[in-house]
């Protein structure tokens, strides 16, 4: 029976890897046909065609759109009815979809089509921020189209870095960091974990704006915060980097407007209480910080990406609970 069992797995191992492999290599493909869409037609086309397509193909089940509706039930269910909640993960599919055909255009010479249209509130806090010389954290989230917040912020002249994480498949990693690369993004990998922290802590030295996105669920470590009905580990880097660099947080959100333009928003400094326990004082900002996510979540439910999945195994979580984060 276990011999039975085995084998079952092994194929069953086997026939994974297969597939895998099939579709990354299809994923390579398709990810060169469509960044190359931008060398075709113009950026107004291109968005005018991901509405289309989103209504086409958001009614075909799949693994995101369940997601997205399961979380959705699970914050609006007591406010909302189902159909107000299915509205709300078309429009966010609308949203993810734009957003892809616009980060190719970021990355290609039509980039200019796309920058023009975004404009940016709250640039002195910026600019006070820089002026203190102990860099910037930019504290954002999965929250309207982050992605191209890097790229207009540096056409501007700004220092700015993105602290990202690229898909497993190398072929489309190297893809993408080459089409970052030649249109002037800047970007830290997070992984490997010990050389990002390295060049994070540089680039802070060197009075430049890091970009942390800090409302995903960790597998290994963060604090445990409920966070838009859900009780997940966000991580306390942005607070860490705050305590031990002095560097200025900034909340900084990409929002996307009625007409399609986007407004990159900055809002004050937040504040660093130094006046408690290394941990505690971690902990508090770290909860404070997430407040300020959810609230812009909270204004702009369409434009938070709600397809994240929560870690169900996090040995950190009940951290908070027992008191050990004292």
């Amino acid at each position: 029976m276990t011999a039975q069992t085995n084998t079952k797995r092994r194929r069953h191992s086997r026939i994974h890897r297969i597939v895998k492999s099939i579709r990354y290599f299809l994923g390579r493909r398709a990810i060169r046909i469509f960044f190359f869409i931008p060398h075709i037609i113009p950026f107004s086309w291109a968005l005018s065609f991901s509405k289309i397509l989103v209504n086409m193909v958001y009614h075909i089940p799949g693994i995101y759109r369940r997601q997205a509706l399961t979380n959705l039930k699970l914050f609006f269910g007591k406010n909302k009815s189902y159909r107000e909640i299915k509205d709300i993960a078309r429009n966010v599919s609308m949203e993810a979809t734009k957003g892809f055909f616009e980060l190719a255009y970021a990355v290609s010479p039509r980039q200019e089509e796309l920058y023009s249209s975004i404009e940016i509130e709250g640039i002195e806090h910026l600019d006070a921020a820089l002026e203190r010389g102990k860099g910037v954290i930019a504290l954002s989230a999965h929250l309207g189209n982050f992605t191209i917040m890097g790229g207009k912020l540096v056409s501007e002249g700004y220092p700015f870095n993105m602290v990202l994480k690229l898909p497993h498949d190398r072929g489309i990693s190297e893809f993408l960091k080459l089409k970052m690369e030649q249109y002037n993004h800047k970007f830290i990998l997070a992984d490997p974990t010990i050389e990002s922290q390295k060049e994070i802590i540089r680039s802070l030295r060197r009075n430049e704006i890091v970009c942390l996105i800090a409302d995903g669920d960790q597998k290994f470590g963060g604090v445990p915060v409920k966070l838009m009905g859900q009780e997940i580990a966000v991580p306390p880097g942005p607070a860490i980097l705050a305590k031990r660099t002095g560097a200025t947080i900034l909340p900084m959100f990409i929002i996307r407007q009625p007409n399609d333009s986007h407004k990159i928003i900055i809002d004050p400094p937040v504040k660093v209480d130094g006046d408690e326990s290394y941990n505690h004082g971690i902990v508090q900002l770290t909860i404070k910080l997430t407040r300020i996510i959810e609230n812009y979540i909270c204004q702009y439910p369409t434009q938070w990406y709600w397809v994240n999945k929560k870690h169900r195994y996090n040995r950190y979580r009940k951290k908070l609970k027992e008191g050990k984060f004292k």
